[in-house]
């Protein structure tokens, strides 16, 4: 009985005690993670304690020349434990480790004609913010009256490329644990998916359930999941992404160490099926082609603003600050070759009035890119595109960066005071004084190419527009003065087409009943004339 009293029940109640610790915190099982070593100390307190009071309970009121053993060795693990946390936090400590931090990233000089595709289709470009597109999700299931009780979106939104178009993507989430627990066994029905090209939000029914995610309880909840099955690894971004067939999946990163404690970076990645639970885990080479988000923006500018600030010695980050570098506050989003890149500028430390270049960084492989090209800085760019347009209000979202024919050029949103995505800007990277501004993309598009032209610098800009003709019978011409000219509106049936009459004084000759033939950009709200092409008679 001695024997199970004094070494027996400690270690009983250590296991227990330890077994619902990691059961509720999920600490990696790594030594480079300071939560191990932390879980380790806990465990031996508790032991130390039981074997204290399970052996001697006398030893509370009376001194001892000796401990027992084992309570020893609980104050030696203890104590190594706390060594091994203190001197490894100082040795990963910049000043001792700074090329390691620089080194954990490679950064390549860019071509920008070469690695950013000249613009042929404007509508790939990932304008929408999350915040516009959880306006758009909340409102599709709000109209679904079978699941606006029992769940909610996930805020989380995920950027992806699918079926050849930048969409976002969230799950639904379980709204509290007594729904979960009400609908445990079919899981959560779906998840939303907004078109940023068309700003349009549907929900997609998934027929096995998401059983598996982060407001799911117990067995189900995604994180233990995730770390039943992967207890060594240091997780990073966890995201929600579709395949090329919609089927579900979270991925999430795995980090490695380039010091004891700290400077981490990608590099794995496992896969999970969300229905299933089924989780394969690549090498980050090996990723598939479909996952588009292994790197998270955050974590490409926390990487490089190390870099950029480490590349010339500690030292040099303090003192003097020579050729230190940092990304801007933010980051957006570019498509290039069915690919998702992080976009930021990339100012100096001391000054951030102007960008010296932009980083553009693969989101599944990490390749980091650096392009110089002076310029305005976002925020710069995001006023000059709301000064146009301060009689509306529209706030400007963090913008993407597209190539006109050799052009760097900021392309953003422009958003009301509710978050609905209203017009949308140009901006040149170089001058930002030339601004564009429309209410669909090709507008915009069209726009800012007879900016550059005004300004000198567009001759070469070629717009990739399909432009349709079609014979229509006027039934309706009215001339309305706005913004300085006159807007000739013609109606024929549901379709109502528009020229600016500066642009065309022949306009004046029309009349209803007469036959004509136009040519129009089928893109806009109202459909533009570009051209009318004949006069066809009366009808």
């Amino acid at each position: 009985m001695k024997i199970v009293k004094r070494y027996l029940l400690p270690i009983l109640i250590t296991l227990i005690y330890g077994g619902i610790v990691f059961y509720v915190m999920l600490p990696a099982m790594n030594i480079h993670n300071t939560g191990a070593w932390l879980f380790l100390i806990s465990l031996a307190v508790v032991y130390g304690i039981c074997s204290f009071f399970a052996q001697a309970p006398e030893r509370m009121f009376r001194r001892e020349d000796k401990l027992p053993m084992n309570i020893m060795v609980a104050g030696g693990v203890i104590a190594i434990s706390v060594v091994i946390i203190i001197l490894g936090s100082i040795v990963s400590m910049e000043i001792f480790r700074a090329k390691s931090y620089v080194n954990r990233i490679t950064v390549e000089e860019g071509n920008f004609n070469e690695d950013v595709p000249t613009l042929s289709d404007i509508n790939k470009i990932p304008l929408m913010d999350t915040a516009s597109a959880t306006i758009l999700g909340d409102r599709v299931i709000g109209s679904l009256t079978d699941l606006v009780s029992q769940y909610d979106v996930s805020e989380t939104y995920t950027t992806i490329f699918y079926q050849g178009k930048v969409v976002k993507v969230a799950p639904l989430e379980y709204d509290g644990f007594f729904k979960y627990f009400n609908n445990r066994k079919e899981g959560i029905p779906g998840y939303v998916l907004v078109d940023t090209e068309t700003n349009e939000a549907q929900f997609i029914r998934v027929e096995e359930g998401i059983k598996y995610a982060p407001s799911a309880y117990f067995s189900k909840d995604l994180m233990r999941k995730f770390r039943m099955s992967n207890p060594d690894m240091v997780f990073g971004n966890c995201t929600f992404q579709i395949d090329e067939e919609g089927k579900p999946y979270w991925v999430i990163s795995g980090m490695q160490f380039h010091t004891f404690f700290d400077c981490a970076a990608p590099a794995e990645a496992v896969v999970m099926d969300a229905t299933t639970g089924e989780m394969t885990r690549y090498a980050k080479d090996d990723i598939p082609e479909w996952v588009d988000y292994v790197y998270s923006g955050d974590e490409i500018c926390s990487m490089y603003n190390a870099y950029g600030r480490l590349q010339n010695g500690f030292i040099n980050s303090i003192i003097g600050q020579k050729g230190c570098t940092k990304t801007t506050d933010d980051f957006g989003y570019v498509a290039i070759n069915n690919d998702i890149y992080v976009y930021t500028g990339i100012t100096s430390i001391v000054s951030d009035k102007s960008n010296l270049g932009f980083l553009l960084v693969n989101s599944r492989t990490g390749e980091f890119k650096y392009y110089e090209q002076e310029g305005a800085e976002e925020h710069s760019a995001m006023g000059a595109a709301e000064g146009v347009v301060q009689n509306y209000g529209y706030q400007a979202s963090f913008p993407a960066l597209v190539n006109m024919n050799g052009e760097a050029t900021y392309a953003m949103a422009l958003k009301d005071s509710k978050g609905l995505v209203k017009q949308y800007a140009m901006v040149n990277v170089e001058n930002y004084t030339i601004v564009a501004v429309g209410d669909t993309l090709s507008e915009t598009l069209k726009n800012y190419k007879n900016a550059m032209v005004s300004a000198g610098q567009g001759e070469d800009i070629k717009l990739d527009i399909e432009y349709e003709e079609k014979d229509i019978v006027i039934e309706d011409i009215q001339y309305i003065y706005t913004d300085g000219d006159t807007v000739v509106y013609i109606k024929t049936g549901d379709q109502v087409y528009k020229q600016n009459f500066s642009d065309n004084e022949s306009l004046i000759l029309l009349n209803v009943g007469d036959q004509i033939k136009v040519q129009y950009d089928p893109e806009q709200k109202d459909r533009e004339i570009i051209e009318i092409l004949g006069f066809t008679g009366k009808e």
